[in-house]
């Protein structure tokens, strides 16, 4: 009994051994590994482009390249995109070239072979590429949004409208076409436009904070302060690490005349960027707005710390020293501005000039001031400057003569605001023929 069991061990043993072989055998011959079509190699390709792994794209488009002619223009333009995106302009080029060689009604490459032309500024080739194109597929939208961005170089910017709504119209989900589109309303000054195409940009793509930046920017124009602010709240929680937001908002707050407000935000901008120059002036400003001149003098000497040539800290320093009736400082700083950027220095001659009148050095008062006026005629606070320093002369005429002048020009000096700081204008309260200018100022 006991062989027979070792006899009935051994075959069963054995009917396992071979059914597990033959399973084993079964399954190996179930797994054929097909080799991959000239289709999937291509659309591996894309897959790869998609994700900006471009050399990796290119290896595959140039195995498309090789096994299959039908796919030669699809392939070629593709990997011209890949080079486009390494910029390697010249080989993108070649490629384009190829795909529309290849197959001449091919309206993607055209559009493809334009916009390369369109970023080297060949904007005659790229418009020629873009009719093609357009001509070949008449709803081709992208084509169609690329001829209008010509026209936005070539600033012809009513004619770049027309072509982004015709694609827009073809294509109501693309956000580049509605924010391209809401650029070139806010170029033109059609603020309440361009906001309809920010709102429109930021349906299809709501955390894109470049349309967030530019409605905050229309709405400003159009004195939507309240909206302007929701819309920095709101991209503060997109990224609160975007100076940008930062610096503008305390702006806003600023000209909201919530001055303490604005100086956080510059200070918070600071923490971020503690180099950043331009932060230190603009909180100089707010400094000064408030009267806090020793704040302000340190925010433009730490300004001029990091950048010694910045010219605008020293004029908004030799500002506050003159606020302060330190003239020597304020001349010695408006002459340092002057030095440094002698061909936009008309504000800077106009304030040395207006310090040079208050220690009545007059004729060097004067010369400042026509330099300023050569530079920049339509200046009205140097005329005023002009006429404070012929009324402190006494010569009450050219007072009179300068003084309108001044309220008339485009960049007017604000006669009713600084009637109570100007002491030169005090003996003219009551004289009738001031009154009669007085009305007539804006500001």
């Amino acid at each position: 009994m006991k062989y027979l069991s070792a006899i009935k061990a051994i075959i069963i043993f054995g009917m396992l051994l071979f059914c597990n072989n033959t399973f084993a055998q079964a399954a190996r011959n179930s797994i054929v590994l097909e080799k991959p079509t000239v289709n999937d190699i291509y659309y591996r390709g894309t897959g790869a482009y998609f994700a900006k792994k471009y050399d990796v794209a290119i290896l595959y488009f140039d195995r498309v390249i090789r096994m299959d002619k039908e796919f030669h223009s699809k392939a070629y333009n593709k990997r011209g995109q890949c080079n486009y995106n390494l910029e390697k302009y010249d080989e993108a080029r070649i490629d384009y070239d190829k795909a529309i060689e290849n197959a001449p009604r091919f309206a993607e490459a055209y559009n493809s072979r334009g916009a390369l032309s369109l970023y080297l500024k060949n904007y005659d080739e790229a418009l020629d590429d873009f009719n093609e194109a357009i001509d070949l597929n008449p709803r081709y939208s992208d084509a169609i949004f690329n001829k209008g961005q010509v026209y936005v170089e070539k600033n012809e910017l009513d004619t770049a409208i027309t072509f982004f709504t015709k694609a827009i119209k073809l294509n109501s989900y693309e956000y580049d076409y509605f924010y391209t589109r809401g650029m070139t309303y806010h170029d033109l000054a059609l603020y309440d436009s361009a906001i309809v195409d920010f709102d429109s940009a930021l349906m299809i793509d709501p955390e894109n904070i470049e349309a967030l930046k530019f409605r905050i920017k229309s709405n400003i124009e159009i004195g939507e302060f309240d909206l302007a602010m929701e819309d920095f709240e709101e991209a503060l929680m997109l990224d609160s690490t975007e100076l940008w937001i930062w610096n503008n908002r305390a702006g806003l707050h600023v000209d909201m005349n919530e001055i303490e407000k604005g100086i956080a935000d510059y200070t918070k901008a600071m923490e971020l960027a503690p180099d950043t120059v331009y932060l230190y002036k603009n909180r100089g400003i707010a400094f000064r707005k408030l009267k806090q001149y020793n704040n302000a003098i340190a925010d433009y000497t730490k300004a001029l710390v990091i950048d010694s040539n910045y010219t605008e800290a020293y004029n908004n320093r030799g500002y506050v020293y003159d606020l302060m009736e330190k003239n020597e400082l304020a001349i010695l700083d408006f002459s340092k501005s002057i030095e440094l950027d002698p061909v936009r220095a008309a504000y800077s001659l106009n304030n040395r000039g207006n310090s040079y009148r208050k220690l009545k050095q007059f004729e060097l008062a004067k010369i400042d001031v026509k330099k300023s006026l050569e530079i920049d005629k339509n200046n009205g606070w140097a005329y005023a400057t002009l006429a404070f320093i012929f009324a402190d002369e006494g010569n009450d005429e050219l007072f009179f003569e300068n003084i309108e002048i001044a309220i008339s020009k485009p960049l007017a000096y604000p006669l009713k605001e600084k009637l109570k700081g100007e002491k030169s204008l005090e003996k003219y309260k009551n004289d009738e023929r001031f009154l009669k200018i007085l009305e007539k100022s804006k500001g």
